[in-house]
């Protein structure tokens, strides 16, 4: 089960989301002959994937997108906001369900969320859920209300294997024109699991650094 613009743009970004910027901006994915190894500077050795086309990442990394889990660092679920971990939710499992634009909120019991969300996250917490602004302790259920995203859209640079973790590269694209890149993302999957976000934002000098660097 894999599951931006803000308010009223809600409709019309999941029309974006689901072909609009991808069949804009996406790379093509680079030809090979077979697989292909690349050394790191630790010495270890990666096998990138051959030949897979990059609209089948897309689809993996279009709810990350979406609920904003994809703009800063984070190691596991647990260090996720309940807004994004609801919106991911909202995006990856509603949507589908749902289809087309939802005119009363949709309630869900909090367990089936968080038994959701747990399936893609490893680390979430019931307490994150459940501090969310659309948690009923009452009925012990979580309102979703359509329309989710961000001002910005992303490209997948590169994808490869780590062991048994797929590594996958995206540059995110803002500006008026959605075509100035400001940040160098990398998202860590295992199976069908997001384990983590590295995030570098891009400087004026066209030098990357780490979030960190650029905020200290």
């Amino acid at each position: 089960m894999r599951k931006a613009w803000w308010g009223l743009c809600g409709a019309v970004l999941i029309l974006f989301s689901s072909w609009g910027w991808n069949e804009e901006v996406a790379l093509e994915p680079p030809v090979s002959s077979g697989p292909a190894e690349e050394q790191f500077p630790d010495g270890k050795s990666v096998e990138l994937v051959p030949e897979r086309p990059f609209l089948e990442y897309e689809k993996v990394i279009d709810p990350l997108f979406l609920a904003g889990a994809c703009g800063f660092p984070w190691e596991s679920g647990g260090e996720l906001p309940s807004d994004c971990l609801l919106d991911f939710y909202m995006v990856d499992t509603l949507y589908p369900q749902f289809p087309g634009v939802w005119k009363e909120p949709v309630e869900v019991p909090a367990e089936t969320v968080l038994e959701g969300l747990e399936e893609s996250f490893d680390g979430v917490a019931a307490g994150q859920i459940r501090q969310a602004a659309g948690y009923s302790p009452e009925k012990d259920t979580i309102s979703f209300s359509y329309g989710v995203g961000s001002g910005c859209i992303y490209q997948i640079t590169q994808v490869e294997k780590q062991g048994d973790r797929t590594l996958i590269h995206l540059t995110c694209l803002e500006g008026d024109s959605l075509d100035t890149p400001t940040k160098q993302v990398t998202i860590g999957m295992k199976d069908e699991k997001y384990l983590f976000c590295q995030v570098e934002e891009l400087v004026g000098d066209g030098a990357y650094q780490t979030v960190e660097q650029a905020m200290g």
